[in-house]
């Protein structure tokens, strides 16, 4: 849909320094985890679309994560992502619902869209 991304991320193992397992934090990333790269992504989109003010909001804070573990589920997760957009004119943010809408403001400054009437 156009409100939202899907991806696959194939993280591959990497020779990389032996000692104790490294917590994510703050100041300390964790080279090649999953937090890293959407924190990577998310920061690199931002910078480019802050180049257009008019944008607005870009993200939500969080983000949705699952590990695929076979073919089949891989098979499936990737045929939902192919057919996602075929329902974005069902999505209750499509700009023909949008705008039979009035907007409402929620956690984080995330401009949210209810129902008139409500």
């Amino acid at each position: 849909m156009a409100n939202h991304l899907h991806a696959i991320l194939n993280i591959k193992k990497m020779n990389v320094r032996r000692g104790p397992p490294h917590r994510e934090g703050f100041s300390s990333p964790t080279f090649a985890s999953v937090p890293t790269i959407v924190r990577t992504f998310k920061a690199a989109v931002t910078r480019h679309f802050r180049q257009h003010p008019s944008v607005g909001v870009i993200w939500q804070r969080d983000y949705f994560e699952h590990v695929i573990r076979d073919g089949k589920e891989y098979a499936e997760i990737c045929r939902y992502i192919r057919e996602n957009p075929l329902r974005w004119d069902l999505d209750e943010n499509h700009p023909s619902s949008v705008a039979k809408q009035k907007p409402r403001l929620c956690r984080g400054g995330t401009i949210y869209r209810a129902p008139t009437g409500s």
